[in-house]
């Protein structure tokens, strides 16, 4: 109820009545953080004079995380100005990804929303450039993950496309169109005269909604990120354009569960032909049946990942796309298992993983549908 950052009067209403019923404030508090939105339910809380319904506990946690969520994005705007200004000498551009490019464009409010990382996309030539320039500001390389780099409380992790094809190639068959594309329609993202950008309004959201695809459908905030990212358009944003500008860019499938799990979790209103003509009606079996667990707020595991390979159009690629998942390339591969003293191989301890563990989802997944009716999308 609290997700977004207006509420019309039902729901105010509906979130006095629950806190005077009282609540498991203990739980409530870890879940608004696991969620993302600790510093939301703060705001909307003090605004709406709440506190007064719980204990002063709450208030006093819920208030800590708005003012660290302020300072830390206000580390992570200042370091994006001295960057810019950095690459504006060098002339190499970047684009800012997922919610960083949301801060004070879409979140007037940048106590609103929680930062782990900043997401930063650069050209494969001038990468190497950006590496020398973030090492001569001070930034340290992570040992395995050689494009993350941190200095203090900022992290960044650099990427050559939207996707991270470059650790999974396979990943490029996703979408119809390639990282050109982007650069060409990019916006400035702070000042004009700097070359830090974000990706278009449709870009982002197509991008936003596949980072949400690939951490398996879990944080509220990163729907809201999408919710918030549309309602910034206000009456202009063109549900059919939209629509359109996904089929041809290969990003319909994603922007499809997106919004109707958006349509069902936080009672967004969209459009019904807008859903229909995105494919709606010839949702699989399989398809419905993760959306509807994810709804109930069910733990989905990793069974999300199987949506990929409805966004893949040529059937031929899927397998070689399962393969590359699986059993993905040697660095990568150290990444996710560095070298140890184990007796099998890599490969070997990685499959016998995701077999016991897709197993267990998969059982798992059965036997919340046979004991409870899922919601219908």
């Amino acid at each position: 109820m609290i997700a977004g950052q207006r509420l019309d009067d039902q729901k105010i209403t509906c979130i006095r009545n629950e806190l005077r019923d009282g609540l498991d404030w203990l739980l409530l508090v870890n879940r608004a953080m696991q969620e993302g939105m600790a510093a939301m339910f703060y705001v909307h809380a003090r605004d709406l004079e709440l506190f007064v319904l719980m204990p002063q506990w709450v208030e006093e946690k819920l208030k800590d995380v708005y003012h660290r969520t302020i300072f830390h994005n206000l580390k992570i705007l200042g370091f994006l100005n001295e960057l810019g200004e950095v690459l504006k000498k060098r002339r190499v551009p970047v684009i800012v990804l997922q919610g960083a490019s949301l801060l004070k464009d879409v979140y007037k409010d940048i106590g609103i929303r929680p930062m782990e990382d900043i997401d930063m996309m650069v050209r494969s030539k001038d990468r190497m450039r950006l590496r020398q320039i973030l090492e001569e500001m001070g930034y340290s390389r992570d040992p395995i993950y050689e494009n993350t780099y941190r200095k203090g409380i900022i992290y960044l992790d650099l990427h050559t496309d939207t996707l991270s094809s470059e650790r999974i190639s396979a990943r490029k068959w996703i979408m119809s169109t390639d990282s050109t594309h982007f650069w060409d329609s990019a916006v400035p993202l702070l000042k004009k005269e700097i070359p830090v950008f974000r990706l278009s309004t449709y870009d982002n959201l197509i991008a936003l909604s596949m980072h949400l695809l690939k951490h398996n459908l879990t944080r509220l905030v990163w729907f809201v990120d999408i919710m918030e990212a549309i309602f910034k358009e206000g009456d202009t944003f063109d549900w059919q354009d939209f629509a359109g500008y996904s089929r041809m860019v290969g990003g319909d499938r994603c922007i499809l569960y997106m919004l109707l799990l958006l349509k069902n979790l936080v009672d967004m209103k969209l459009p019904d032909s807008v859903l229909s003509e995105l494919g709606a009606n010839n949702l699989s079996r399989i398809e419905k049946f993760i959306l509807r667990l994810r709804l109930a707020n069910e733990d989905t595991g990793f069974l999300p990942q199987l949506l990929w390979l409805f966004q893949i159009r040529q059937k031929s690629k899927r397998l070689f796309f399962v393969w590359e998942n699986i059993f993905p390339k040697k660095e990568i591969m150290e990444q996710i298992s560095p070298s140890s003293a184990h007796a099998l191989p890599p490969y070997a301890i990685r499959l016998i993983y995701l077999l016991c563990h897709g197993f267990h989802n998969l059982s798992s997944a059965v036997r919340i549908a046979t004991k409870r009716r899922l919601p219908r999308l």
